[in-house]
């Protein structure tokens, strides 16, 4: 794992090869293996391997009860290789997945701010700059990272007012 890792960014091609014996059923690895497989997919960039990595984080996402946070992760990691893609829709349902918490397990608190954060922030960057902005889904989503525990949550409400004031956008709230 280690030296697949160490040559994810000068060999990538290496590094599949490396993780390939690691990507089995039976490995204790696998899940690090997967994840430094996408990784080395997506250093090497092409549509094909983008799409490779997408696959790779839909079968973590498939594993009964995956940890919240990894979870997060994931989702942003897809958003982001959708953006690389130029697919802007499924980059924003991957993000709006996380900021709506559909990936939280019945029951469980919040735990995880630095992923939910991101995309929320990276879902706002993308309603900005649409042939239509959407304005009041970016100031809704703002708000949500703001009522949380987030520690952005300063910097999502001053966001929102910047918005809300820019754009004339008030309300009772």
């Amino acid at each position: 794992l280690l030296l697949a890792d160490s040559q994810i960014e000068e060999a990538p091609e290496k590094s599949i090869v490396l993780l390939r014996p690691l990507l089995s059923a039976d490995s204790p690895a696998r899940l690090d293996a997967l994840m430094l497989t996408a990784d080395a997919h997506r250093e090497r960039g092409a549509p094909s391997d983008l799409r490779s990595a997408l696959g790779i984080y839909d079968a973590v996402l498939a594993r009964p009860e995956l940890a919240y946070p990894l979870s997060n992760r994931l989702f942003w990691l897809k958003g982001q290789v959708f953006e690389e893609l130029g697919q802007s829709q499924p980059a924003l349902d991957a993000y709006y997945h996380v900021v709506r918490r559909e990936n939280l397990p019945e029951a469980e608190h919040p735990s995880e701010w630095y992923y939910f954060s991101r995309c929320a922030f990276d879902a706002v960057e993308i309603l900005e700059q649409g042939a239509l902005p959407r304005w009041d889904a970016a100031v809704e989503i703002l708000r949500k990272v703001e009522n949380s525990e987030s520690p952005w949550r300063k910097e999502a409400g001053r966001r929102r007012a910047e918005i809300q004031l820019e754009h004339q956008l008030f309300d009772s709230r």
